[in-house]
């Protein structure tokens, strides 16, 4: 199933199954959310449209009935058509003739009010010598346009101008737009008027809800008139059935290409209308991937709490006793049988471990320990030998004062010498023994050597092996004194960088280490070759193993550097 060498960690697996599975659920969410609005929407666009279509008829049945009236007055020329009795009034010279035909007008224009409520208003107006006859029949609110109509048209306006059958003109008044329908029959002009509160009373009965606007454009888009104010709006006929933004607003556009007047007629609905129809499922759903989410949340806790973490904890123990930490152990809270039995059976397995390197180390211990009190005897009569030679050397020269205080830093130097090589001894005690085995040999030198140290207060209580710093002062003793009249030893302490480590350096001015040590040829001698050089590196070895480093140099006389792991005495960090 998976590629050879391909691993896993099991972390890594969960956490990305379980995001891969609240991924999956947002997109099923977001999904269904768009599913449904879309279809939501579209059920809504259709019974707008359909609302809308049933308002077309309406409106469209109201135009072409004038249309009707208008092609039979015209067309249709029989007695007591339109056509026929205008003829009459401006031709028949008999006054009798005259008035009846015109009280045959005032009664077709009183009545054409009655075929439908969307006509605001009928005026017919008689082009005659004398200055012309208007005739009239509209609602109390359409008085004031009549009257300006009456003026304008009186004056051969542009409206006069059109005897078109298949459009409307679009004319305004105050705050109020009308559409007129100008019929002229010779020096005739039939007016009818529609207002644009017929039209959107009409549209409103298509409205989704209240806030609907409803609307009329022209072919450019450019707004007729609206029941809402509407800013700088560009409404075409192409963007039918989509969402157009106006303002800061998203609406729904919905209408028809009306084919007597040539405009728009339509409804827009608010977007947030729409959506807001939607709140209730839109909760419900939303309730539903809060659940879930918790759902999967506590699983997914669950899972940590119980299966994750007992494996991230076991991987770490694993680690620590991998480093060496054989006193950890698997502790598993968890109240599934397979791992407690799993941890169980691990830190059984750990225990005997524990138990054979325990009765391991003691033996390599004992074994430590002999070599250690093997080397402490290879150097201590060594010591012991020069000692008693600067004693006889004094009693040679009678100098009996000489010799008590020689005796009394042999005593003291003896105490150290005979301290258990195995032990860990402060670093002030080891400067103390240094002091005392100046003293001896400042007097076998009469005072030619002298010793310089350079030693920070904290590391004064530091741990360090003993001797380790005596045996190569004295080796610079012996070596660099032979070669020069003074003889000068520099001892300096100081800490590595990461305070994890402390550094010696015992520098002498003679002329330095022989090549055949500088290329740590001493790590490979036997004891019996350079004894004090290979009993520090052996005992550096046994206590340290590889956490200690000696190095050999030449710097204008010998220079050794010893490193080794900074134990402060209060820590109790041995090693």
């Amino acid at each position: 199933m998976f590629k050879e060498g391909r691993t896993f960690s099991f972390k890594k697996m969960v956490s990305s199954f379980w995001l891969i599975v609240y991924l999956v659920t947002v997109l099923i969410y977001v999904f269904t959310q768009i599913v449904i609005t879309r279809q939501y929407t579209n059920n809504i666009e259709k019974n707008i449209k359909l609302s809308v279509s049933a308002s077309e008829k309406a409106i469209e049945n109201s135009l072409e009935m004038i249309d009707m009236y208008l092609y039979q007055s015209y067309y249709i020329r029989t007695p007591g058509s339109i056509f026929q009795l205008c003829n009459t009034y401006l031709n028949d010279e008999d006054y009798v003739d005259r008035h009846a035909a015109l009280q045959a007008l005032s009664h077709i224009v009183q009545g054409v009010q009655s075929w439908t409520d969307n006509v605001s208003f009928d005026m017919l107006y008689i082009a005659s010598e004398d200055n012309g006859t208007w005739l009239e029949a509209g609602d109390n609110e359409s008085f004031t346009v009549r009257e300006a109509l009456k003026q304008e048209l009186s004056t051969d306006s542009v409206y006069l101008s059109d005897s078109s059958l298949g459009r409307y003109m679009v004319y305004e008044s105050g705050d109020s737009k009308y559409l007129l329908r100008v019929m002229k029959f010779d020096r005739c002009y039939c007016i009818i008027g529609l207002s644009q509160k017929s039209i959107l009373d009409i549209l409103a009965n298509a409205r989704y809800n209240q806030n609907d606007i409803c609307f009329a454009s022209d072919e450019n888009g450019d707004l007729i008139f609206a029941s809402s104010k509407i800013s700088d709006a560009l409404i075409k006929p192409e963007n039918d059935g989509e969402y157009v933004s106006i303002g800061d607003s998203s609406y729904l556009q919905v209408g028809y290409q009306s084919e007597s007047t040539g405009y728009y007629f339509g409804i827009l609905t608010s977007r947030s209308a729409i959506e807001g129809e939607l709140l209730g499922t839109r909760i419900l759903f939303m309730v539903i991937l809060v659940i879930t989410t918790i759902l999967l949340f506590t699983s997914r806790l669950f899972v940590k709490r119980f299966v994750e973490d007992p494996i991230t904890g076991g991987i770490r123990t694993m680690h620590e006793i991998e480093q060496g930490d054989f006193e950890s152990s698997i502790n598993v809270k968890t109240p599934i049988t397979d791992f407690r039995i799993l941890a169980d059976s691990f830190n059984h397995m750990i225990d005997k471990i524990k138990a054979l390197k325990i009765e391991k180390y003691e033996s390599e211990l004992d074994g430590q320990k002999a070599t250690m009190q093997y080397l402490q005897l290879q150097i201590k009569p060594h010591f012991y030998a020069n000692m008693m030679n600067i004693i006889y050397s004094l009693a040679q020269a009678g100098n009996f004062e000489m010799i008590q205080h020689v005796s009394r830093a042999i005593v003291n130097y003896s105490r150290y010498m005979f301290t258990d090589a195995t032990d860990m001894v402060e670093l002030r005690r080891e400067l103390e023994f240094l002091d005392s085995y100046m003293d001896i040999q400042e007097i076998r030198y009469k005072k030619q050597i002298k010793l310089e140290k350079d030693i920070p207060d904290e590391l004064i209580e530091s741990l360090i092996p003993p001797f380790i710093i005596q045996t190569f002062v004295e080796n610079s003793v012996k070596y660099a004194f032979s070669t020069k009249k003074s003889c000068l030893i520099k001892v300096k302490v100081k800490l590595s960088d990461d305070k994890e480590s402390m550094i010696l350096t015992i520098h002498d001015n003679g002329e330095g280490y022989p090549e055949s040590l500088l290329d740590n040829s001493y790590k490979n001698m036997h004891i019996e070759g350079h004894v004090g050089l290979v009993n520090v590196y052996r005992r550096l070895q046994i206590i340290y193993d590889d956490k200690a480093d000696l190095r050999l140099c030449n710097d204008n006389g010998a220079l050794t550097i010893i490193t080794i792991p900074y134990i402060d005495l209060g820590s109790h960090d041995y090693i």
